[in-house]
């Protein structure tokens, strides 16, 4: 515990009474804060406005507590004070230790002779590329990055610019509770330059203690831009995320800040879930705990961890889809491995080849054979493919001929055909619909829309995850794509992959053989595609 004349570093609020803080900001800088947000609207940090957000009191009689051992940025945000009368501030650095440390960092007299040695037209410019500089203090070394901020800067203006050691104290995170006597926190901001996971870490010490289990933050906010890993060693930023997870904590978003949010506490609070639903994945539109964890971008925006699977797998071009030109409603699609073929409500026949149409009328299809409502038919003047209609035309197969076709009859019960013979077979097992690969790799859908598999005719039939009214495989088996009962399109990478949501909104999917090439339906019956 600190002794009484470390209170010299504090100011504003300095006994808050075992009462659990709303805001606890390590490391301030010149912007960004939450003394700034509340105080000054020419200041506002929109970041910093959401992280408010998820506090019960963001408003100016906030419990709020502000952390930073550089002095010029204590000073300056210490005339805020006024306008906030249940905040305070500290001027110390938090570690897993209590003692004295040597904070590097740009001091003033400084700042203001490297400004002095810069050509008069040039000195604007400089003070607003020194601005990353003047957040960049460090515990214990030099930023990991300042030796590629120095080179750019004396490259522009000339001034190579050194950090300077600067002495402070630094606390663990139960001295500072003990010393400002709070309980715990609703929402923890660390931007430490580094230093980040020791803090978090020092933060575990404290609250994992017995007696302090309502001492964990609600929300938790740290840098994760590589510093710590520099500074640590690689992986620390991802141990310190595992570790946190490993205490309840769900990752809501990762990117140059990671944000966390403490699930007993998101899954009872409503302001947690307000605040956790104002985020959402700009590719396919999901938001809040449905998409978690989020990814973000330096450009902005977020995207879900759907769509981050969709974009790994199968790369951006999953999400481009393209109408294809015709004028006909259609019922169902199939592939060939290679072409689209497709059926209108009138039971014309379609196909498509590298954007190609042709049409086949219904009384020009020749029908092979029938059996229980499944029929094996042949566009006349199209040698070698055969397609498996049901009688409806809600279910289509194509194949080559050398290959069998697989379908559900009226009774459910699974059937093939193979044109060569003109033979149908039957497997165990009821089905509504069935999907199957040249490899044999056989996917289905049963009546309560549960996913089933079967590798090859003689394997038995499992099921898996997901809910489904249809299912397409690649004819090598590795790409699978389906839609549920609300239009959803979902993919997974085989057997062994995880579905994944993919943008759109389809009735009807197919894939060709190598899955570079995926085929849907809209509500309206128009043909789309996919190349990837």
């Amino acid at each position: 515990m600190p002794n009484m004349w470390d209170r010299d570093l504090v100011a504003g609020m300095g006994d808050f009474q075992y009462r659990k803080l709303n805001m606890l900001q390590v490391g301030l800088g010149t912007f960004g804060t939450f003394l700034q947000n509340l105080t000054n609207p020419e200041e506002e940090y929109a970041p910093m406005r959401w992280l408010l957000s998820a506090a019960s009191n963001a408003s100016c009689t906030l419990l709020g507590v502000g952390v930073e051992p550089i002095v010029e940025h204590i000073e300056s945000l210490r005339p805020a004070l006024q306008q906030l009368p249940n905040a305070a501030l500290l001027q110390a650095a938090i570690g897993r230790q209590s003692d004295k440390v040597t904070v590097h960092a740009i001091t003033p007299e400084c700042y203001q002779k490297y400004l002095q040695e810069v050509a008069p037209v040039d000195r604007l410019a400089f003070e607003a590329s020194m601005l990353y500089f003047r957040n960049m203090s460090c515990v214990g070394r030099d930023h990991p990055e300042l030796i590629y901020w120095q080179e750019s800067l004396a490259s522009r203006f000339g001034p190579v610019v050194e950090m300077q050691p600067v002495e402070s104290m630094s606390f663990t995170y139960s001295d500072v509770c003990n010393m400002l006597r709070f309980s715990g926190v609703e929402v923890l901001v660390v931007d430490a330059e580094g230093h980040d996971c020791q803090i978090l870490q020092s933060m575990v010490d404290h609250c994992k203690c017995k007696g302090n289990e309502s001492a964990w933050p609600h929300v938790i906010q740290f840098e994760s831009m590589g510093h710590s890993d520099k500074v640590d060693g690689w992986p620390a930023e991802d141990s310190i995320l595992e570790l946190l997870q490993s205490y309840g904590y769900l990752v809501v978003c990762r990117g140059v800040d990671t944000q966390l949010i403490l699930d007993r506490e998101f899954s009872c609070e409503a302001r947690l879930q307000r605040w956790a639903s104002e985020i959402s994945c700009f590719r396919c539109g999901v938001w809040g705990r449905a998409g978690m964890p989020y990814w973000s971008s330096s450009e902005g925006g977020a995207t879900c961890y759907s769509c981050i699977c969709i974009s790994r797998s199968l790369g951006p071009w999953a999400f481009e889809w393209q109408q294809l030109s015709n004028s006909w409603s259609l019922s169902s699609l199939a592939s060939d491995g290679y072409s689209l073929w497709a059926v209108s409500r009138n039971r014309d026949i379609y196909c498509c080849t590298n954007g190609r149409w042709e049409e086949f009328l219904a009384s020009e299809a020749e029908i092979l054979s029938s059996c229980c409502g499944l029929q094996a038919i042949r566009p006349r003047q199209r040698e070698g493919v055969t397609l498996l209609a049901s009688d409806a035309m809600c279910h289509l197969a194509a194949s080559v001929d050398y290959l069998p076709l697989w379908g559900a009859d009226s009774c459910g019960r699974i059937r093939s055909y193979s044109s060569g013979p003109g033979l149908w077979e039957g497997l165990p097992g009821t089905l509504e619909q069935v999907s199957a690969s040249s490899a044999a790799h056989m996917w289905g859908v049963d009546g309560a829309h549960a996913v089933c598999y079967r590798e090859g005719s003689q394997g038995s039939w499992v099921k898996v995850s997901g809910s489904l009214q249809q299912v397409a495989v690649s004819g090598d088996g590795r790409h699978v794509w389906g839609v549920n009962d609300y239009n959803e399109v979902y993919y997974r990478a085989g057997h062994e992959g995880n579905w994944a949501q993919v943008p759109g909104k389809l009735t009807r999917v197919a894939v060709s053989h190598d899955g570079s090439r995926i085929w849907g339906l809209d509500i309206w019956g128009h043909p789309w595609e996919c190349r990837l």
